[in-house]
């Protein structure tokens, strides 16, 4: 089954200028497993809802994936209401912060059929193949939906291996046009600078942040780390790394053998961490 994933442009705010960590995550695994999947991404300016609409089209596409946070939530409401306009049959799948904190109040405007919380790779190989094969979609772990007018309970989704995941697929994204864009919660010192994660989880308890990853760290080994760095640093010329780990230096081994492979392999990159980074 073909799954398009689509970011909508959020008009509040460009908070959201940056590569969707999330999309290509996702869509390695899909692939992995069967699936096919691409990515829309309406925050480019050369990209379109007729670009979208004719992609779906073309590729027979029969779910739509749209995962957002709560800044994200009201334009990601519009486009699914649109994209049920226009594609009457499309099935639309929610996840991502705001979906996993409330599930019930994305499930209510009528528009989204089903929503992934926490982490989405099981959850949604699980749902398309359901899909595919037309069978009930009533008991799968971490999918939600409502049936017979009341939101689904459901049991979480199943945490996926960290180390057996295939690495993220940045080649389905043009990464040059992420390039130009202009994040306002980094001040890069390369001009060719993305975002990138090697790691899931935090065991802390912070009020304001989201539980998407549960509240236990684990760490790609240091080595996945540093193959993933520097495939983008010889295929795309990458220049910096933002980190967005929850706590990147939370296994401090682990952060120093990241380091170190770098200087070791010679990959002439700046590093910086937006996100988190504990002082203690």
């Amino acid at each position: 089954m073909h799954i398009a994933f689509i970011r909508p442009a959020a008009q509040a705010n460009n908070y959201i200028n940056n590569v969707p960590l999330n999309y290509v995550h996702l869509s390695a695994y899909m692939h992995e497993n069967g699936h096919e999947a691409g990515i829309l991404d309406l925050v480019l300016k050369d990209m379109t809802t007729d670009h979208v609409d004719d992609y779906i089209r073309s590729h027979k596409v029969r779910v739509a994936g749209i995962g957002c946070m709560t800044c994200e939530f009201p334009d990601a409401i519009e486009e699914a209401r649109r994209l049920k306009h226009v594609h009457p049959e499309i099935h639309i799948v929610f996840g991502g912060a705001h979906a996993s904190g409330d599930p019930a109040e994305c499930l209510k405007t009528g528009v989204v059929d089903y929503v992934i919380t926490g982490e989405g790779e099981i959850a949604l190989v699980s749902l398309l193949n359901e899909l595919d094969t037309g069978r009930t979609t009533n008991a799968i772990p971490g999918v939600w939906s409502i049936k017979d007018g009341h939101v689904s309970e459901n049991v979480p989704a199943s945490v996926p291996s960290i180390e057996e995941l295939p690495p993220p697929a940045f080649n389905l994204l043009d990464l040059d046009a992420y390039f130009r864009l202009d994040s306002p919660w980094h001040f890069p010192k390369s001009p060719r600078a993305i975002q990138f994660v090697s790691s899931r989880g935090c065991p802390y308890h912070c009020s304001y942040c989201h539980t998407i990853h549960g509240k236990r760290y684990r760490g790609l080994s240091p080595t996945k780390v540093v193959d993933q760095m520097e495939n983008l640093v010889e295929a795309h010329g990458v220049g910096e790394f933002m980190m967005v780990d929850d706590i990147f230096n939370f296994d401090l081994d682990r952060a120093k053998e990241i380091c170190h492979q770098i200087i070791n392999r010679r990959l002439n990159i700046h590093m910086q961490f937006p996100n988190g980074v504990r002082g203690d």
